[in-house]
């Protein structure tokens, strides 16, 4: 079993942050992957990338669930993104507590005034879906949790832009992307806005396309007491088939990763090799040593061993 922790100093830190990346596979050749930061500094960065000709074709579909917290009359943004014009909006890494990757599983830890809020991402082995959860730890009073599902559909070393509206259709708990992918969770709110000109640092830095719009296809909400949770589960395939929650997934990732510990200890058992006694280069020498760890008297001057008191 592996884990990694990072702190409030490498979290907050946009320069650490967005340089620290993770990825999660679905075993079929598709992924989630980010930075620690939740900054996008790479065109293939996403919750959901669809393996559609293994082993090089993929296509980006959901791109973010951008959390924010509404407390009161307070909105507060705990996405990050890096907009054409260089600025930050919204700037959500300030307010990381913690970043652990634990089993393969990426969780975050945001802390705003006493209101800690956990987010952990899993992919469905063996299934082009992801399961995103969200559980409020701590807080003097419920929270209102919104999550703005940010999409597309392309190839991962691609960008698209923002020329009419994609094919969005609404159903039972959420909606299906242009028939490529659904997106389910509590409260889903149909939107319909584009969000222009997200500039890819990495990409820029490489000299390669660094823009592109995403688009906003709506929200989901959940009103959250401490120890609630909110799940939201992207996938493509069978759309008829949800996928098990993100809890359900690390807890089965979790299983397997032990399981494969313990066969390769056992393995290892197997294969190391036995110890065999020193030779020695006189065989006197031997039988003398052989005598006195089975009581027996020896005398190298007297050839075989004979009986010892203690025999009889």
């Amino acid at each position: 079993m592996t884990s990694i922790a990072l702190g409030p100093q490498t979290c907050t830190s946009l320069a650490q942050g967005s340089r620290r990346e993770w990825l999660v596979a679905d075993g079929l050749g598709g992924y989630a992957m980010g930075t620690v930061a939740g900054l996008r500094t790479r065109r293939y960065h996403g919750l959901l990338v669809v393996a559609t000709a293994p082993p090089a074709g993929r296509h980006l579909a959901l791109v973010a669930l951008d959390p924010v917290l509404v407390i009161g009359d307070t909105r507060v943004g705990l996405g990050t993104h890096r907009w054409s014009d260089g600025t930050l909006a919204p700037d959500g890494f300030t307010l990381l507590a913690t970043f652990t990757l634990d089993d393969g599983v990426p969780r975050w830890r945001w802390q705003v005034g006493d209101i800690v809020i956990d987010r952990e991402a899993a992919m469905v082995r063996g299934r082009p879906a992801v399961a995103v959860h969200h559980r409020l730890v701590a807080g003097s009073h419920p929270v209102r949790l919104e999550l703005e599902a940010l999409c597309t559909w392309r190839s991962a070393h691609g960008e698209r832009f923002g020329t009419g509206a994609p094919d969005v259709e609404p159903v039972a708990g959420g909606f299906v992307f242009e028939r490529h992918y659904r997106v389910h969770g509590p409260g889903f709110v149909a939107g319909g806005d584009w969000y222009r000109g997200v500039r890819h640092d990495e990409e820029l830095e490489r000299g390669l396309p660094a823009m592109e719009d995403l688009f906003c296809a709506g929200r989901f909400t959940a009103d959250l007491h401490p120890g609630d949770h909110a799940d939201v589960a992207a996938w493509a395939g069978d759309l008829d088939d949800r996928p098990p929650p993100a809890a359900t997934q690390h807890r089965r990732r979790h299983a397997v990763v032990r399981a494969r510990a313990r066969t390769a200890h056992r393995r290892h058992r197997r294969r190391r090799p036995r110890r065999r006694p020193a030779r020695c280069a006189h065989r006197d020498h031997r039988q003398h040593v052989a005598g006195t760890r089975y009581g027996i008297a020896v005398d190298p001057a007297d050839g075989p061993p004979a009986p010892s008191g203690d025999d009889f």
